[in-house]
């Protein structure tokens, strides 16, 4: 299984977008990549609607969130939200 290297596609920029980790030279943060898939929006109708990101740059975005979920870790959720 090959994994992408974040580290090449997300940059973060305090004088970009606050700081948040973003797609070099484009206005898509990784939380906007995450949202349209919340959403339902497929990474085909991504790639349509924001010229210039790839593929690779969403992959990049899920292997960002990846490493980072596992730096942190996860808080409890409270008995609303088990799933049984």
């Amino acid at each position: 299984m090959m994994v992408i290297d974040w580290h090449e596609r997300i940059r973060t920029d305090p004088e970009r977008l606050h700081g948040q980790p973003t797609v070099p030279d484009l206005r898509i943060s990784v939380q906007d990549v995450f949202g349209y898939l919340a959403a339902d929006v497929s990474i085909d109708e991504m790639l349509r609607e924001c010229p210039g990101l790839t593929r690779d740059d969403i992959l990049a975005c899920y292997a960002w969130a990846a490493e980072h979920a596992a730096d942190r870790g996860f808080e409890p959720l409270g008995d609303e939200h088990r799933a049984f």
